[in-house]
């Protein structure tokens, strides 16, 4: 008797165990199967903009409106960043670019890697692994040819830059020239 309690005791604990959650996945927006948001899997930031929702599908993201759930930005990128300076960085068979508010592609995905823009420009690595910075019109303002790391700019636009195989660490101004030289 104690046995047949006992096991049906934890057949019900794994019955609200699993109720409880499968009902804690949000999904957000859904419309016939084609995206929903699980906030347990990716977590507060699918918001990007207050009416706008990140969405995915076979992991491909996405935008769509929050309130009817029409997308916006087709669900095809292999990434959807958040807005920041008013563009999102997207990532697009394997590479990077961006999108501005309206979610037209202002930058192609054509870059290894890029960073949020700060003070309307990106630091990003081109396929030669080196790091560089562009504008918010894609526009290159350091050619990725020399430096392994470039830190965003503060607010004197001003960043850190490194290369590796010199040891060399710099602070440089947008125009790429060194202002100050840490490596000495």
């Amino acid at each position: 008797m104690r046995k047949t309690l006992f096991a049906f005791g934890l057949l019900a604990l794994a019955v609200v165990a699993f109720v409880f959650i499968r009902n804690s996945k949000k999904e957000f927006v859904s419309f016939n199967d084609v995206a929903s948001i699980d906030y347990n899997e990716y977590g507060h930031n699918q918001n990007v903009k207050n009416e706008f929702v990140r969405i995915v599908r076979d992991n491909k993201w996405g935008i769509a409106k929050k309130r009817n759930g029409e997308v916006i930005l087709p669900v095809e990128y292999d990434y959807v960043d958040n807005f920041y300076e008013g563009y999102a960085i997207v990532k697009k068979d394997g590479y990077y670019g961006a999108v501005d508010e309206k979610f037209n592609i202002v930058i192609e995905p054509k870059w290894k890697y890029m960073k949020p823009f700060h003070l309307g420009y990106s630091v990003i690595a081109g396929n030669n692994d080196k790091a560089g910075v562009i504008d918010v019109n894609g526009k290159i303002v350091i050619a990725p040819l020399y430096y392994d790391y470039i830190s965003s700019f503060d607010d004197n636009f001003v960043a850190r830059a490194e290369n590796f195989k010199d040891k060399k660490t710099v602070a440089i101004d947008l125009k790429g020239n060194v202002v100050k030289d840490f490596s000495k």
